[in-house]
């Protein structure tokens, strides 16, 4: 009789055997995350904090819609300001249950880059890639989107990444009509995904309508419409809450963010319409423009002499190349890796299957002199201009997550608690809404306009003069404002600065960071009568800052008549 024990160590080490990459690949992702996590802790004295503030908005808004039933970032009022819908609504059952948990973001974004890792490699498999390419792929695909940063910074790009790739890959089989008899019921996962990809992100419409694009193209009405409007569907349902809350039909972050036509109210706003319609996005769009050329020229190689045209290889670079040049239009590209990862992980992808099928067609001896010339080309392209950008964001996502923790640690983190301990509940104007209303609680005014729908509509209409911004707030009884104060002086939230009746109490300066733009923060006495109180608060924080902040201002080197402890209300 055989041994059962024997027989299941058999059996676990042929299935390490055969999915080797797979399994090394998800340990070197484990590796990599956790050695970065520590980092952050360190930086952080021991805290855990993340290196994006904008994961604490979800955070207050799952919060706000567990405990108040109000989605917004604050409890006593609804703001439209999330670019996901789905990511509040995944943590707020966990809140409800455990309470606000801090570490709740980081585990679902791990378990959702687990799962991309795991998504990726069945799909290489199926393009019958080798292990040793898979292991390959696999590690450019972790390093380069990059993961392991994503996961630190907490959001919902994970997820977006483990969506994108199932639906492009049940597309390109249902186009190309390449799909094995056994996996027809998978088809049915293109139903769910749809929705699925624009309640992650809302750039999942741009996945949809490349899809639907080429579903028109085969004449295949019920997936280009079904699958259209169910990726529409949740857009609009939000949509129609908005309006009638009386804010935008979008998200304000994406509405002040993106690069969306502006509504035309003269005739002098025809021509900046027009051009705004044609322009592409400057920022930081090497890395999927690298991507997309690169997929231009292995297009040109699948095509030459095909007599099938809709293969998946072919399917998927078309895919990818009508949703990267939407994406660069109308999207943005920008901090932290996280608005085209997405995009950098499909590119990583296809180029793989791409390159593989290439191989194989060369060893059929299919190709010509021009062909050569094409895939000469395409390696020199690679090798000097794509992967070098690549490798550097690889590189910069490992250099540069321990220190945006450390920032968000010393700024954002320290103003949350100081707004929470002495003005919770009360007006204070600020223009990084995060971690203030996360762990500070007050009614906020959001001077960026993301979490302010007044304030944002003033901002659409273009400048945001000193008399409006001191009307705003007056109208919202604030208190104080804590603002990175050379943000509106230099023009960058399209101001004429910040009104001259506020006074400057206090400053906070990171004096050991790479993140210049944004070093001190500065905290204002909005109402005059308020300057005492604000100067008490700040004297009995100061001793909680980490000692790499400057503190200067007139509360350094008040008078010690000034000597009561703050009331908290």
């Amino acid at each position: 009789m055989s041994n059962p024990a024997h027989s299941e160590k058999k059996a676990i080490k042929q299935l390490l055997g055969q999915h080797w990459s797979l399994f090394a690949a998800a340990a070197v992702f484990g590796l990599a995350t956790i050695s970065l996590f520590v980092l952050c802790r360190k930086g952080d004295r021991g805290h855990f904090v993340y290196a994006l503030d904008d994961i604490y908005i979800s955070m207050a808004v799952a919060k706000n819609f567990a405990f108040h039933g109000v989605w917004g970032v604050t409890p006593y009022e609804f703001a439209s300001c999330q670019s996901s819908i789905i990511w509040p609504l995944l943590l707020a059952p966990i809140f409800r249950l455990v309470g606000p948990s801090e570490l709740a973001p980081l585990v679902m974004a791990a378990l959702f880059a687990c799962l991309s890792i795991w998504l990726s490699y069945v799909f290489l498999r199926s393009f019958r890639l080798v292990q040793v390419d898979i292991f390959t792929t696999l590690l450019a695909f972790i390093f380069l989107t990059p993961l392991p940063a994503l996961v630190l910074g907490g959001m919902e790009h994970t997820l977006q990444i483990a969506t994108a790739i199932p639906f492009f890959w049940l597309v390109a089989e249902e186009l190309s009509g390449e799909k094995p008899e056994t996996s027809r019921r998978h088809s049915r996962w293109l139903w769910v995904l749809a929705p699925l990809l624009t309640l992650t992100r809302y750039e999942g419409l741009f996945l949809a309508f490349a899809a639907g694009s080429l579903f028109l193209l085969r004449k295949r009405w019920r997936y280009a419409f079904g699958l259209g409007g169910l990726a529409l569907a949740p857009v609009m349902i939000i949509a129609g809450v908005s309006a009638w809350k009386g804010w935008f039909w979008l998200p304000n972050s994406i509405y002040l963010k993106a690069n969306l036509p502006r509504v035309v109210r003269s005739a002098q706003d025809i021509v900046p319409n027009i051009r705004g319609t044609f322009a592409w996005s400057e920022v930081n769009s090497r890395d999927v423009l690298g991507c997309g050329f690169a997929l231009l020229l292995l297009l040109s190689l699948l095509i030459r002499k095909d007599e099938k045209l809709w293969r998946r290889s072919t399917v998927l670079i078309v895919l990818f190349l009508i949703s990267a040049a939407l994406h660069v239009k109308f999207a943005g590209f920008g901090w932290f890796f996280r608005y085209e990862a997405y995009l950098v992980a499909l590119g990583l992808l296809i180029l793989s299957v791409g390159a593989f099928e290439c191989v194989l067609r060369s060893r059929e001896g299919r190709w010509g002199k021009v062909d050569t010339g094409v895939a000469a080309f395409l390696l020199i392209f690679l090798a000097a201009g794509v992967f070098p950008v690549l490798v550097k964001r690889g590189i910069d996502a490992v250099r540069l997550t321990p220190e945006a923790s450390r920032k968000i640690f010393e700024q954002q983190y320290q103003m949350g608690q100081f707004v929470r301990q002495f003005y919770r509940g009360q007006s204070v104007a600020v223009n990084d809404i995060g971690a203030v209303s996360y762990f500070g609680e007050p009614r906020l005014i959001d001077l960026w306009g993301i979490g302010s729908i007044d304030v944002a509509k003033e901002r659409v209409k273009g400048y945001l003069s000193q008399g409006q911004i001191a009307h705003l707030t007056i109208a919202r009884n604030t208190k104080i404002a804590i603002l990175y104060a050379n943000a509106f002086k230099n023009g960058s939230f399209a101001t004429e600065g910040l009104p001259s009746q506020w006074k400057v109490v206090g400053t906070w300066t990171d004096t050991d960071t790479v993140f210049t733009d944004e070093a001190t923060v500065s905290f204002f006495a909005v109402d005059p009568a308020e300057e005492a109180r604000l100067i008490n608060g700040l004297r009995h924080f100061a001793s909680q800052l980490p000692p790499s902040v400057l503190q200067a201002g007139p509360y350094v080197v008040v008078s010690d008549s000034i000597h009561e402890s703050p009331q908290s209300p």
